[in-house]
């Protein structure tokens, strides 16, 4: 950034993911001495290597272990495998490359403790790392790097040669024969490598359909052969495209699932997977930000570029400002936010606003209900959405075990279906209940027949501008902070909602009335399930007709089985009664 920028833009507060503090076992202080010893700077011009604080505080996490008598090393790494991600330009690949050549030559292995307890390094016995990518280019945006930052003191003492095309040998500290090798999406010839460390480049560009998702999986089958435990595998990454079941989406969701664990269980930072992000914190919707405006961008930009004091802030908010640049683009790239794509129908930010830890309402409450089914290929669930407040929780879902394969027979358990759903009319007070019948026709003609608020509403067929105006009115409903949600399976409910993506109704006429639907992504045969969004957008609707038909909360009610509140309350409002009668003539 320029000096000006840096001296005049306060930066918007940020969300971080690495631990403050510094590891209190770890290699990345030798790690870094042995660099700044060895490397140059990657900007070319011969000058030694330097760390910035957020370089170096990432460097001494990722080389955090810990002693342990049941490893045979006697000791093992915090982190599994690890996840940077930061915007473009703030040096990713260059301190991927700078790791890459720790890895090769360099202290990257537990020597043992000096006589005052730090830790000494080693290099890996036979070190073999590998970079790769989907593409050439992804692989090349690393290896590239590599003729600029070995010093000639390096070359001369490790006999090191870089090829163009990336390949580099020579023999490590140590004085074992060593490698570095690029390497592309062609995973089948690379499974049964043994390498003793792994860069994976641009990992949100690492798909199911270019080949991505299993060549992560091959270099992890691969890395797990090592000796010990040693071989990790670093990603580095921008921020991913919600939905798009990239490489670096799942090993997000991931972190996420290890973090809950921890939250519940010891919450310390033995995760396994560590990932570093700095996420800026703005107090408005995305969809609300103007890309083009410095006053707006600047102050996010300072946050999410954090001390990459090489970043000319001004020139980026420029390339912003272009406006053949989407606004998910600008904020993904440069911004390191987490936000929808054009195809994405839900912003997980909006989504993850609207997000509310409280109890779900009470029995007696008056609620309104959604139901969306299938039979054995996906899911089927239930919403409710409580009349007074808006707020929605999953009254129940059933969801196909994909792991057990295509082959395994799979049903929704029906009868289960059934008595939830007597459950819930026993329980709460229905003021409304739109389902959609498909594959669950006469279910939903008994269900009608038993409780006169539930009602047939199809989600396919000839009610598409319909439905399409249901769905855009839940999303407004979400971003003016109507709706609110959380509950019991909160990580279901966001799944599905997140994995929703547009699909424009033919036939509108106006930008003003231009309206989606909402489908899974990559088609009708998609894992990705969405079936608790559609529920919940016919619970809103719901809720909606039933105000607009007059609907006022009937005379409170006992449920056949009452809980403990409602006792509690009814006991009351008869103490209450007493209390207002007029007393008793004494004679």
């Amino acid at each position: 950034m320029s000096a000006a920028t840096a001296a005049a833009t306060e930066p918007l507060p940020v969300r971080l993911t690495l631990p403050t503090h510094v590891p209190p076992l770890t290699l990345g202080w030798e790690v870094i001495r042995w660099c700044e010893q060895w490397l140059h700077s990657p900007m070319g011009d011969g000058s030694p290597l330097e760390f910035t604080p957020e370089q170096g505080r990432f460097i001494a996490w990722w080389y955090a272990f810990e002693l342990a008598d049941d490893s045979k090393t006697g000791w093992r790494w915090l982190y599994r495998r690890g996840l940077l991600r930061r915007p473009k330009g703030w040096g990713k690949d260059p301190l991927a490359a700078v790791l890459a050549l720790v890895e090769m030559l360099g202290p990257s292995r537990l020597a043992g403790l000096d006589a005052d307890g730090k830790p000494r390094g080693e290099p890996a016995r036979a070190p073999y790392v590998v970079v790769a990518g989907t593409a050439e280019g992804q692989t090349r945006n690393t290896t590239g790097l590599l003729d600029l930052i070995a010093s000639p003191d390096l070359r001369r003492r490790c006999s090191l040669e870089i090829t163009v095309s990336g390949l580099c040998r020579g023999r490590s500290m140590a004085g074992d024969a060593a490698e570095l090798r690029p390497m592309t999406s062609a995973y089948r010839t690379a499974e049964g490598a043994r390498p003793t460390a792994g860069i994976a480049g641009e990992t949100q560009h690492w798909v199911p359909s270019n080949g991505g998702t299993q060549l992560d999986l091959v270099l992890r089958r691969n890395l797990t052969k090592s000796p010990g435990g040693a071989a990790r595998l670093l990603a580095i990454s921008n921020a991913h495209l919600p939905g798009e079941d990239s490489v670096a989406e799942t090993w997000h969701e991931a972190w996420l699932k290890q973090q809950k664990l921890d939250t519940d269980d010891t919450g310390d930072e033995s995760a396994g997977i560590l990932l570093d992000t700095r996420e800026p914190i703005i107090d408005i919707s995305p969809e609300a930000l103007d890309v083009a405006d410095r006053s707006q961008m600047l102050p996010l930009l300072a946050a999410s570029y954090g001390d990459s004091h090489w970043t000319d802030l001004d020139r980026t908010a420029e390339d912003c400002a272009d406006p053949d640049i989407s606004r998910a683009h600008v904020l993904r790239f440069y911004g390191n936010l987490l936000v929808a794509g054009d195809g994405a129908w839900m912003d997980p930010s909006v989504w993850e606003a609207a997000y509310r830890d409280q109890p779900i309402p009470d029995a007696g409450e008056a609620i309104a209900v959604g139901f969306d089914g299938s039979r054995n290929r996906d899911s089927t669930a239930i919403v409710g959405t409580h009349m007074a407040t808006g707020y929605q929780w999953i009254l129940g879902v059933w969801q196909r075990d994909y792991s057990l394969g295509e082959d395994h027979f799979w049903e929704v358990p029906a009868d289960e279906v059934h008595d939830t759903m007597a459950r819930i009319f026993s329980t709460w007070v229905v003021a409304r209940c739109y389902c959609d019948p498909a594959f669950w026709t006469a279910d939903v003609d008994t269900w009608a027949g038993r409780w006169d608020s539930v009602a047939a509403w199809w989600m396919t067929g000839e009610h598409v501008i319909r439905n399409a105006r249901a769905t855009t009115a839940y999303r407004e409903a979400l971003n003016s902070g109507d709706v609110t949600w959380g509950g019991p399976v909160a990580d279901v409910f966001t799944d599905h909602v997140t994995n929703a993506v547009e699909r424009p109704v033919q036939g509108a006429r106006s930008d003003a009335d231009r309206l989606h639907t909402i489908a899974k992504p990559g088609g009708r045969r998609s894992r990705r399930r969405i079936d608790v969004a559609i529920a919940a957008i016919l619970s809103w609707t719901a809720r909606g007709d039933a105000i607009a038909g007059g609907w006022t909360p009937p005379p409170r009610r006992i449920a056949r089985s009452r809980s403990l509140t409602e006792a509690r309350l009814e006991k009351a409002r008869k103490e209450a009664e007493a209390d207002t009668a007029e007393p008793t003539e004494q004679p």
